[in-house]
């Protein structure tokens, strides 16, 4: 029945609860509250709940969810019970494993289990002592005192977790213990285990003295108690061994002593969010490697009770109920009492009450207090030792008399936002205060309300955060406690504001290229803050418009641009924000603008280039498609080339050489064609000249001089020049060239040389080039005057007589200037110095004697060549002296001296002397041995420039017709003195530290003897480098050293010398510094003594201004001048500070301070100085704190009594504590100043703070000032925490978050905000919506899909807004909107196309770019190769390069853009051409002999063109170039050969890039057997050549008659069988040609032999055998000679009509071209060519190969596999024909200038 009763109750209170707190249990779960179970008290969060949850007391924060405690009156009982949030409202479920014991008590009951989200039962099967252990060592208890069966309480809807639990008793979770499985059971909830575990916790604190909230750790396991290692252990480690005890967090982590037994734990590390220890990670049970010194240690702070009821119970009573953590109640026996504070203030003036018991929760009526009175209680745990801190307040109102409506209620506007109340109130005063609540109205847009409570003394008060122009119902109530009057009433509206949200939906729609729909809807309700009067609509390239519809069309834009639009609302009050940009592009128009920059180019006579730049893009008005050219010749029509892309280039072709061309160029889009720009014109380059000038001729006129003459040169194209090359050389390796103007038709060549063969061509020039030269014609020029001199000019004098012989060698032949038998020689000679002058036409001798000349006499010989012209130059003069006799030394040689020192001589005439010519004067001094040496005519010299005061020798010589005579004796003279020149030397210092012995050499350059020395000497100092006072001592005598007196020690002095003589003074010596030694230093310049504490002084002095030195060391001695006191010391020191330690509290000192130098120790300079005394012994008084804001508190303080300061105050440190937190946090901070004021910065807002202030000086911290209490104010909440983002959609962004760490106030709201942060082109896109208090989730939607948005979230309370919350994220991404709008070849070359692309817009891409794909290949071709290019900027304009293509060849391209979501489509198809490239060389070159000097070349264009083809040039073996060829005549003649002459040709091709390969080929001329210098008539020597021509024609012509009339007889028989039986085609039946090699013809081969060219063996055994003296009779349309170009060779053939077969007939053994080949062979090729003649006229050739094993070519490009048929079957009988035509006329007309 007991059971029975109890459910009954608990039903009807569970419908009491649903009934009366409909609110609260709205998504909540309500169970009975455990009150002492141990999950609950994990961490505690002191806040009352709302008053619409209609719950009273306070909510616990456990580890896994949020649990309500409420109380319910039922009656007169109070029933616990705990309210939980559902799944629905957000549970955050326990993990799995997780205990509870489902009882009231904290250590039994019956065991839960959670799992899967719900608790379960435990099955007693096999449970057992261990298995109730670990149950209770994860529930935080020391073990188990028993387990049992409750068969009195059955739960019915629980699931059984687990049966046939197996622990072994050292796991630490049950769900560690081996079991079933979950759920896996075969019990009944009658078989439930219940457990009771022992009345003591887990974790312990030991050996901490007299505190017991500290002390060594010790864990209970398996009984007994273990110690923890202080490895890794931290503060936040502490904080849940504290906690898990129920006390406050830890302060710090100590040590208190090694312990004894095992260590439990090791490295343990927590998160902080644990129950229990064993909860953290650690290294293992038992698993360590410490020792017990390492033992860790926490010091706690005390529990702190909570108030868990506080109720007025009358006008003068508050009943207050409190209790402290559950883990007290369990074998704790600390507390000993608690101390109830209470007041009218929160910051002070508290009231206590102390009550003594143990008990761990208690209640206490608090009587004596004042009716309708707020009161606040706070209430503290103490112990033996201290006292705890104190609880959070907790305000009541004690009970009044009955309440009133207030009177006189008025509300006035002040501005959008606010409206300021007033009233009055007339009453009994027991109103504790009034509340005010406001509403909008029904009438109003939107719907807002919100209740404010204030004081009872308050009459008024200002209403902010309202919404702009909404009309607002205000009601103002009297409180008294839970009381409230009845209301008064009033309406107000607020003004309006600016709208402050952004029109929404704004959409733009391009309607055409230059106009925009722009649409939109209005803002929300919320934020229109008035009525909406208007829209603006503004961006970038438009004035911005006005409307009052939510529409507007914006007219007059550009074309195909790109822009981005915003809409803000207006009202009354101004414009509201505007909205994020859309971005929209207008429709492409026709181009505006045409290309700039346009430059023709020419290239060649048939090439032009032509180049421009592309429009600016604003112009081009959409996607450009291509460029469209106009071109044509001035004067004619245009044509129009449309280029087929976007490249600003383009090449024309095939021009004509020498023609005007214009162009002009204009841009096509999608649209159309846009105007064409200016017209440029460019005139293509001349041709090669193709022929030498007619009519040269060249003529000697002098003997230096040649003209040259020629006809008239006709070209199409103007001519720029003649080049005429001559040499004397006829081959030409060294040669003059000249160019002249090409409207001369002579030329005159100077400065030839005379009687010298000149050879000369002449060749016609023009722009493009050279053309060939003429035939080489040879001139020689006439005699002239001989211009070289006779060699080896030698001359040898006679012994004994006045004789000179003369040889020489003739002058080089080149300078004869005439035959050398015309050559004579004429002689010139003289005496040296006479002007008279003999000559000797001496003839052709090169030997000639000269006699009679005079004796000791010199002359001057010179030879010239002369001939019929004149006297050449002569040689270079040849000297010799006849014989001759010595004269004797000159007499009575005399020496003046001078000064400056110069000596004048004289002497007389030697003896026996004559004719003499001059003297010799030889003089020096006797120190040297280098004499000098001087002539003259005269017999008086005078010698200038001698040394000074030096000895000079002087001798004297006669020189008669250049023989030098006999010298004089020597005369010495010594000249006079002059001032000294040098300076004194090796100048040197001895010092002292105030002195200088200088001693130094005399100089060298004396001039004189020294009388003394001048020394100056001066100061250097270390700020100049000189010193302006200069010290000079004359120093008289002989002497070499002196010394300096008085000179400042360790100073440096600079010093220099002169040498003084009778004459002057001499220049000073290079200046030589030398430093003073070290002295005793000078007195310190200052000393300070300083009290630094009690015991110590610090001393403090500066350098001596005199150191003398450098100072090693002072030395500090001190003395007190008390004589009550004995105290004195010396010591050194090395700085210029020092504290002397150790001395007396309160006693002066003289201090005195010498500086040491190594030369001794200076004076002393001495102070005083006083020690301090002790610490402070008083507090600083009056503290007082004034509420600056949210975050700093202003201090004021007067400093303690001067007799309780003990020395200088020099900062003071203050001690505060947040006392309206859970755990207290006390900081302690140093002002750094003795300043009596001081704010806190950095502080909690809405925080309560305890502070004290103590005096500070430089011995320590005097005792705390009285302590006070003061409560920052409030401020805009913090950011909200855990903001999450998930991309849901491409366009859509899940926003999540939690509520803000700290609120500050009342929440109101929240402001979302999104921004673009990539791509960049949308990084000014943003949006922020406010959302309402009530949902921690939002939903951003029409975004850009695949672009990265910062989001910030930011709460809103009644201050204002927090900062925000921000995280990043991208919406997902899909593949790219568009392709690659302008796709332009940028660049290009032989092999690739560089390929420019422009980004696409930002809103297109849907994601970061990756690659772009280009697509390409052969534009005729069905190939296609895909490249990949990784994006480096999606932003700018790239550039990407196909490479591996082929030279000038056209390629299609077409690009898609690829991202992490899929490629584009391709943009369209365009086409590039590649840049030409050098051709490779030309095939099949083949070289025919037509006759002895002329020779064809033929050949084939190169197999790898790489563009077009524009010449080709010839040249001969060296390189030189003998002519060019156009590209469409492959043939080539060189003329003017000589026959039997081996020679060898090259040609290669040139295109734009340049020249190809060089193909050689090499031939051999034949005999000339019809020329007119082989005929017997033309050989004599000039004897009647023309008779003898007359008769030989008179025989000859009867019998050529005669031979004709045979012939053509003899030869129509032969063709009328021939034609019979050759008459038909050539088909598979027709028979080969066979080869006879005996007799050289060929003859047919019989029928059934047509698999001729098959057999092996037979075409082994046919060859062509080629004779020079087989020489065909030419006849017409007899035999013709024709060129196959594609297969190299040259072939002989017949024209008869019928069907007749013809072999090529080669005459000649030399080596025979191979094709392209450059190497040689000297046998004819392995192959013939057949002609085959058809009935219908129409001529064939086949190619045939002799496929020789031997002696075959594999390099050969001809060679064919063996066995093959003929190769090849082709019609060009049209092509030979007209070759055969050409070369037959030109033999006809070579054969009747013969005859």
């Amino acid at each position: 029945m007991k059971v029975f009763g109890s459910f009954v109750v608990l039903v009807a209170i569970t419908i009491v609860v649903s009934l009366r707190f409909s609110e609260a249990a709205s998504g909540y779960e309500c169970h009975t509250c455990y009150k002492n179970a141990p999950y609950v008290y994990y961490q505690r969060v002191a806040t009352t709940l709302s008053t619409n949850t209609r719950c009273f007391g306070f909510f616990r924060c456990t580890r896994y969810y949020t649990e309500y405690r409420i109380e319910l009156h039922t009656g007169n009982r109070l029933t616990p019970y705990c309210c939980r949030k559902t799944k629905s409202a957000g549970l955050i479920d326990y993990p799995n494993g997780a205990l509870r014991l489902d009882s009231s008590s904290a250590t039994s009951g019956k065991l839960n289990v959670f799992y899967s989200g719900r608790w379960g039962t435990v099955c007693d099967d096999e449970f057992s002592q261990s298995d109730a252990n670990v149950a209770c060592y994860q529930l935080g208890f020391t073990g188990s005192r028993s387990h049992y069966t409750n068969r009195s309480k059955i739960i019915v809807n629980a699931p059984i977790w687990l049966d046939d639990l197996n622990c072994e008793g050292n796991e630490l979770k049950l769900t560690s213990c081996g079991h079933s499985g979950w759920g896996i059971h075969n019990c009944q909830h009658s078989e439930d285990v219940s457990i009771s575990c022992n009345n003591q916790l887990q974790v312990r604190l030991t050996n901490g003295g007299s505190n017991p909230f500290q002390g060594r750790v010790l864990y209970y396991m398996k009984g007994a108690w273990s110690t923890i290692c202080d490895d890794s252990f931290t503060i936040v480690d502490a904080n849940v061994v504290c906690n898990q005890l129920g006390y406050g967090n830890a302060t710090r982590v100590s040590f208190f002593g090694a312990g004894t037994g095992s260590i439990v734990f090791d490295d343990v590390g927590c998160v902080g969010n644990e129950v229990f220890l064993h909860d953290c990670s650690h290294a293992g049970l038992h698993t360590h490697n410490c020792q017990h010194s390492e033992d860790v240690g926490v010091v706690c702070n005390g529990p702190t009770p909570k108030i868990t009821n506080a109720t007025a119970s009358s006008q003068f009573s508050v009943t207050l109920q409190w209790e402290l953590p559950w883990q007290l109640s369990i074998g704790s026996s600390i507390v000993r009492g608690y101390r109830i504070q209470y007041s009218t203030s929160q910051v002070g003036g508290f009231n206590t009450v102390s009550l003594s018991t143990t008990q761990t929760s208690y209640q206490r009526t608090i009587t004596g207090l004042s009716g309708s009175t707020r009161y606040y209680f706070r209430v503290s745990m103490y112990t033996v030792s201290k006292d705890g801190p104190y609880s959070a307040l907790t305000a009541v109102t004690t009970k009044g008399c009955a309440l009133s409506a207030p009177t006189n209620l008025r509300g006035t506007t002040l501005n959008s936002n606010s409206i300021s109340v007033t009233w009055a109130y007339n009453s009994c005063g027991s109103q504790s205060g009034f509340g005010l609540t406001y509403a909008a109205t029904s009438s109003s847009r939107i719907s807002h309300q919100g209740q404010i409570n204030v004081g009872g003394s308050v009459r008024s008060y200002t209403l902010t955060g309202l919404e702009e122009g909404v009309n607002y119902q205000i009601t103002v109530t009297a409180i008294s406690g839970d009381s409230n009057g009845p209301a008064a009433t009033i309406y107000q509206t607020t003004r309006d504001a600016a709208p402050s949200a952004p029109p929404q939906n704004v959409r733009a729609t391009a309607v055409s290229s230059t106009s925009i729909t722009v649409s939109w809807s209005a803002p929300d309700v919320r934020h229109q803050n008035g009525i909406i009067t208007g829209y603006t609509v503004s961006g970038a390239g438009f004035t911005p418009t006005i409307t009052t519809s939510t529409s507007v069309t914006l007219s007059g834009l550009s074309p195909y641009q790109v822009y981005r639009i915003r809409v803000a609302a207006r009202n009354s009050a101004g414009t509201g924000p505007l909205s994020s940009y859309v971005t929209v592009t207008t429709y492409q128009a026709v181009p505006s603008s045409p290309p700039t920059g346009l430059i023709a180019k020419t290239i060649s006579p048939y090439n032009i280039h032509l180049q421009w730049s592309a429009p600016a893009s604003s112009s081009i008005n959409g996607v450009p498609v291509e460029y469209v050219i106009a071109y044509g010749k001035t004067g004619q029509g245009l044509i129009s080339l449309h280029t087929g892309g976007t490249g600003t280039r383009h090449d024309f072709s095939r021009l004509q050489a020498c023609s005007e061309m214009r162009f002009r160029v204009a841009i096509k889009n999608s649209i159309g064609t846009g105007p064409f720009s200016s017209f440029t014109t460019a005139t293509t380059h001349s041709e090669l000249p193709t022929s030498a000038p007619s009519g040269f001729t060249v003529t000697a006129q002098t003997a230096t001089t040649v003209r040259v003459a020629w006809s008239a040169f006709a070209s199409s194209c103007p001519l720029t020049s003649f080049k005429l090359a001559y040499s004397n050389d006829y081959r030409f390796r060294s040669f003059t060239q000249s160019t002249i103007s090409p409207s001369n038709h002579d030329f005159t060549a100077s400065g030839l040389k005379p009687y010298t063969v000149y050879y000369f061509k002449l060749a016609a020039v023009n722009i493009n080039g050279t053309g060939p030269f003429t035939a080489m014609k040879n001139v020689r020029t006439f005699t002239a005057v001989p211009t070289g001199v006779p060699q080896s000019v030698h001359l040898s004098a006679d012994v004994t007589l006045p004789t000179v012989t003369i040889s020489w060698l003739a002058p080089p032949s080149d300078t004869l200037n005439s035959p050398p038998s015309n050559i004579q020689y004429r002689l010139q000679y003289n005496i040296l110095g006479d002007s008279s002058i003999v000559y000797i036409n001496v003839g052709s001798v090169l030997t000639y004697v000269v006699s009679n000349l005079h004796y000791n006499s010199v002359y001057q010989f010179r030879v010239a060549a002369t001939n019929s012209n004149g006297t050449g130059p002569y040689s270079p003069r040849r000297v010799i002296q006849t014989v001759s006799q010595e004269c004797s030394p000159p007499r009575d040689i005399q020496a003046t001296l001078g000064c400056p020192p110069s000596v004048i001589l004289t002497w007389n005439v030697p003896e026996d002397c004559s004719d003499i010519t001059g003297y010799n004067i030889t003089y020096g001094t006797i120190e040297t041995d280098s004499p000098s040496i001087i002539e003259s005519q005269q017999r008086r010299v005078t010698i200038d420039n001698l040394d000074p005061f030096a000895t000079y020798y002087f001798r004297v010589t006669a020189v008669h017709h250049g023989i030098l005579g006999t010298y004089s004796s020597d005369v010495f003279k010594k000249t006079c003195s002059t001032k000294p020149t040098g300076a004194p030397s090796n100048i040197k210092g001895t010092m002292t530290s105030t002195s200088i012995t200088v001693s130094w050499n005399a100089p060298k350059r004396a001039n004189g003897l020294i009388t003394g020395y001048n020394l100056k000497f001066r100061k250097q100092t270390s700020r100049q480098r000189r010193d302006s006072k200069i010290t000079t001592v004359s120093i008289g005598g002989h002497v070499t050293n002196y010394t300096i007196q008085d000179l400042d020690p360790y100073t440096t002095y600079c010093i220099q010398m002169s040498a003084v003589n009778i004459n002057g003074t001499g220049p000073f010596s290079t200046e030589t510094c030398y430093q003073t030694l070290q002295g005793v230093p000078g007195v310190p310049a200052s000393i300070t003594v300083t009290a630094k504490s009690s015991t110590s002084l610090l001393i403090t002095w500066s350098a001596p201004t005199l150191p003398n030195g450098v100072i090693v060391h002072y030395l500090v001695s001190y003395v007190s001048t008390n004589s009550g006191v004995q105290h004195q010391g010396e010591l050194s020191k090395d700085g210029l500070s020092q504290i002397l330690n150790g001395l007396h509290e309160g006693i002066e000192y003289s201090v005195e301070v010498r500086a040491v130098t190594t030369a001794g120790t200076g004076e002393a300079i001495t102070s005083t100085g006083r020690t301090f005394t002790a610490v402070p012994t008083a507090a600083p008084q009056n503290l007082t704190a004034k509420v600056l804001g949210p975050y700093n508190l202003s201090l004021s303080w007067q400093p303690p009594q001067f007799v309780d300061q003990n020395g200088v105050i020099t900062n003071y440190v203050i001690n505060y504590t947040t006392t309206q937190v859970e755990t207290e946090t006390t900081t302690e901070i140093t002002t750094g100043e003795a300043y009596h004021s001081f704010v806190l910065e950095n502080l909690k807002p809405f925080t309560a703070y305890t502070i004290k202030v103590a005096a500070q000086n430089i011995n320590g911290t005097g005792p705390y000032s009285v302590t006070i209490e003061v409560k920052t104010a409030a401020t805009v909440p913090s950011a909200p925490t855990n903001l999450v983002l998930s991309s849901t959609l491409p366009t859509n962004i899940l926003v999540t978050w939690e509520v803000p760490a700290s609120p500050n106030g009342m929440l109101q709201g929240y402001r979302i905000e999104h921004i673009v942060t990539s791509p960049t082109e949308l990084v000014s896109e943003s949006e922020s919506v406010i959302i309402t208090i009530n949902t921690t989730s939002y939903t951003l939607s029409g975004l850009h899909e695949g672009t990265k948005y910062r989001v910030n979230v930011s709460a809103i309370n009644e201050i204002g807004e927090g900062a925000p919350a921000t995280n990043h994220t991208t919406t997902r991404p899909t593949r790219p909107g568009a392709s690659p709008l302008n796709v332009t070849v940028v660049d290009k070359g032989t092999t690739y196309i560089d390929l420019g692309i422009e980004p696409i817009p930002a809103h297109l891409r849907n994601g970061p770019l990756i690659h772009y794909i280009v697509q390409y290949g052969l534009n005729r071709g069905n190939k296609e190769s895909t490249d990949k290019f990784e994006v480096e900027d999606e932003t700018v304009r790239m550039v990407i390069r196909i490479e591996g293509l082929k030279p000038y060849t056209e390629y299609f391209y077409q690009v898609a853009v690829e991202n992490v979501a899929g490629k584009s489509d391709y943009s369209d198809k365009k086409l590039a051409v590649t840049n030409q490239e050098a051709p490779s060389g030309v095939v099949n070159l083949t070289a025919l002999t037509i006759n002895a000097t002329l020779v064809v070349l033929a050949w084939g264009p190169p197999e790898q063109p790489n563009g077009d083809i524009i010449y080709y040039e010839i040249t001969d073996g060296k390189g030189l170039s003998l002519g060019n060829s156009s590209s469409e005549e492959l043939t080539f003649e060189i003329l003017d050969l000589s026959p039997l002459t081996l020679y060898r040709f090259g040609v290669r091709a040139y295109n734009l890039a340049g020249s190809g390969k060089t193909e050689f080929i090499s031939v051999k001329t034949p005999a000339d057997l019809g020329s007119a210098k082989n005929d017997p008539l033309t050989q004599g020597e000039g004897q009647f050549p023309f008779l003898a021509a007359l008769i030989g024609v008179g025989i000859a012509l009867p019998i050529l008659i005669a031979i004709c009339i045979i012939g053509v007889v003899v030869f129509c028989c032969f063709r009328y069988f021939r034609l019979r039986k050759l008459s038909k085609p050539i088909s598979e039946n027709t028979p080969y040609p066979q080869f006879d090699n005996s007799s050289g013809i060929y003859e047919e081969i019989p029928g059934g032999q047509q698999d001729y060219f098959e057999d092996q063996s037979a075409r082994k055994e046919k060859e062509i055998e080629a004779t020079a003296n087989l020489e065909p009779s030419i006849q017409e349309n007899d035999y013709y000679i024709s060129t196959t170009l594609e297969s190299g060779y040259a072939r002989l053939g017949t024209t008869c009509e019928g069907g007749e077969y013809a072999v090529p007939i080669i005459n000649d053994p030399s080596p025979f071209p191979m094709g392209g080949d450059t190497h040689e062979r000297s046998e004819p090729p392995d192959y013939a060519n057949i002609i085959q003649t058809t009935e219908n006229g129409v001529h064939y050739s086949v190619s045939l190969e002799n496929d020789t094993e031997q002696g075959s070519d594999t390099t050969n490009p001809y060679d064919t596999p063996k066995g093959n048929k003929p190769v090849s079957l082709q019609d060009d009988s049209d092509h030979y024909e007209g070759i055969r035509r050409d070369y037959q006329l030109q033999a006809d007309e070579e054969r009747e200038s013969v005859a």
